[in-house]
């Protein structure tokens, strides 16, 4: 099971907020967003549902997102990029049922 799914609900050690405080940090939003305990599902559900969300964070993965991309098609052209990408999803979709297979 995920770490983040066994961890729920507990509070977050001093090493976590650090991590997620260097997180933060690599999108150049590291002193502008808060860090959290989410002590539950319930509250996790109730936080993403809300139309008032804090997009900082969104946002920045996206634009991040987009620069590797960008870098990714500048290297290797935008068909070898789409290729590599689509052998990754094949290869990550099928890694579980290899496993539940044996």
């Amino acid at each position: 099971m995920s770490d983040w799914f066994f961890m729920l609900g507990e509070p977050l050690s001093d090493t976590e907020r650090e991590q997620a405080r260097g997180y933060l940090k690599g999108l150049a939003i590291g002193g502008e967003v808060p860090i959290a305990d989410v002590p539950s599902f319930a509250r996790a559900a109730s936080l993403i549902s809300r139309s008032d969300w804090d997009r900082r964070w969104w946002d920045a993965e996206q634009k991040e997102r987009e620069r590797l991309r960008a870098k990714a098609a500048a290297e290797r052209g935008d068909g070898a990029l789409l290729q590599l990408l689509s052998q990754s999803t094949e290869d990550a979709l099928e890694a579980p049922h290899g496993a539940a297979a044996v």
